[in-house]
Order: structure tokens, then C-alpha cells, then sequence
């Protein structure tokens, strides 16, 4: 599961909290799951990419591929 925390430019605001701990409980099949304490910095991502790296040509270049192949395809 995965849940969005925010607007990045809110998250990373000075009067914003910057680190949260976050605490997993859980019961799997097998019954009771040892707790998991993850502590969540935001500091760490504030200058990463939302988005892998690539460029209007790589699209470009893929669309390209597919025409050629469907038109082997016939």
C-alpha cells in the first residue's frame, strides 16, 4: 500500500515537520508479525526526481519502434 504524504514544496517548508517514525503492526497468516519502526526523513529526497530520467526523443524513439514492428507484423 502506498499513500501520498503531500505537496513536495509543503512537506519541505520550514515550519513542517521534516522527519516522521513511522511504526508497522501487522498479523500475517501465521499470526503476529515483529514490529517494524522505519524512521521516514524528508530531507532525504527533497532534491530527487519525481520521475526517471529520459527525454521527449527517448518517447519519440519508442513510438518509432512500435510503428516498425506492428508494420512487420502484417
Amino acid at each position: 500500500m502506498s499513500w501520498n504524504l503531500g505537496v513536495g514544496h509543503e512537506l519541505l517548508a520550514s515550519e513542517v515537520a521534516r522527519a516522521y517514525l513511522v511504526t508497522v503492526d501487522a498479523t500475517g497468516p501465521l499470526g503476529p508479525v515483529p514490529q517494524l519502526r522505519y524512521t521516514i526523513d524528508l530531507r532525504d529526497w527533497a532534491k530527487t526526481a519525481g520521475q526517471p530520467p529520459g527525454s521527449p526523443h527517448e518517447v519519440r524513439n519508442a513510438i518509432v519502434d512500435v510503428a516498425r514492428t506492428l508494420k512487420q507484423a502484417r
